[in-house]
């Protein structure tokens, strides 16, 4: 190939001359450099046009090359997807970390690095996705401004939103919709009037027309007694809705009531009151009453705890299960 071509200098970029490649059989300059120069001899008609006098040999050897490369890039990403679905990067471990496992004291110039900790970029999908982009991209890729940013690419953003909203929305006559009332103020603030039932109505209901009636199934809010009234005049408008309570609400003031027994509260104001290390000592090794009002505590509201954790978990639905678990709990 260093027969077939030359380098001649471009335009200057940040005090440097841009340097391009020139190809010896059609005398073209071809810009964009060495691999865009293979295209052209290879006829691959990838952002460039194919030479019309190269050689047989050459363009099948340019062709083996850019073959080769592409596999070559097909492995690496290959490679990463399955790093990044197993863990690797998360389940790694320091020689640091595997000293203090092992009771081997770290020296004062042991490395401290962070390297292998789980962090909520190994949970992003979306942020393996922006690496591999850009990695078959390759060098040169230029960051969007800031006007193209609020232009452009917001638009095509909410475009791709409301296509995924309206792939949900057509589930929605099948499925059924329920409307869960919650603390966010991003969508609707409501925060100055949640004492006030006939206003949390008028949202509630709002939001109701939006959906529309006929997907509802439930609307969900906690217990305080503005909600609850606002959820009895929302059933009394609309009759095929039903108003529920959130579990998770009522376990949260079912635990805090039970924080109130003077035997949790008391081992609670003894632990919070020490902050010196003997102090500390002292209440593990004598303290006569606070160990009997920990394990109080514990026994209390492990049950409970229980539940609310099978509630809130994300990755299996809890209707199926929390019957039963308020049997046990009880």
């Amino acid at each position: 190939m260093a027969s077939s071509s030359t380098y001649v200098p471009g335009p200057i970029s940040n005090g440097k001359p841009i340097v391009y490649v020139h190809c010896k059989y059609c005398n073209t300059t071809i810009t964009g450099g060495i691999s865009r120069f293979k295209s052209h001899l290879a006829h691959t008609r990838k952002g460039v046009h194919a030479c019309p006098d190269v050689p047989a040999d050459t363009k099948l050897e340019m062709q083996d090359l850019l073959r080769k490369g592409e596999n070559s890039r097909a492995v690496k990403i290959r490679n990463f997807d399955y790093m990044v679905s197993e863990g690797s990067y998360s389940h790694a471990q320091t020689e640091s970390e595997s000293e203090l496992e092992l009771g081997v004291e770290s020296t004062p110039n042991a490395s401290n690095s962070d390297r292998g900790r789980r962090g909520p970029m190994d949970r992003s999908s979306s942020f393996a996705n922006i690496l591999r982009s850009v990695g078959e991209y390759g060098r040169g890729l230029k960051q969007p401004s800031m006007y193209e940013l609020s232009t452009w690419v917001l638009r095509e953003e909410v475009k791709t939103k409301n296509k995924m909203v309206d792939s949900s929305k057509r589930t929605w006559t099948a499925t059924g919709v329920t409307i869960m009332s919650d603390g966010w103020t991003d969508s609707i603030d409501a925060s100055k009037y949640v004492k006030d039932a006939n206003r949390l109505f008028k949202v509630l209901d709002t939001i109701v027309e939006e959906v529309g009636e006929e997907h509802l199934m439930q609307v969900v809010t906690d217990n305080a007694p503005a909600y609850k009234s606002a959820g009895n005049l929302l059933m009394r408008k609309r009759k095929k809705l039903y108003w529920t309570l959130c579990a998770a609400h009522c376990i949260d003031l079912r635990l805090a009531k039970l924080f109130e027994l003077p035997q949790m509260k008391k081992a609670y104001l003894i632990a919070k009151k020490q902050t010196d290390g003997k102090d500390v000592k002292k209440i593990i090794l004598r303290d006569q009453t606070f160990w009997p009002g920990l394990v109080y505590s514990l026994k209390a509201m492990k049950p409970l705890v229980g539940v609310l954790r099978l509630i809130d978990a994300e990755n299996v639905p809890a209707m199926g299960f929390i019957y039963g678990a308020m049997d046990r709990a009880k």
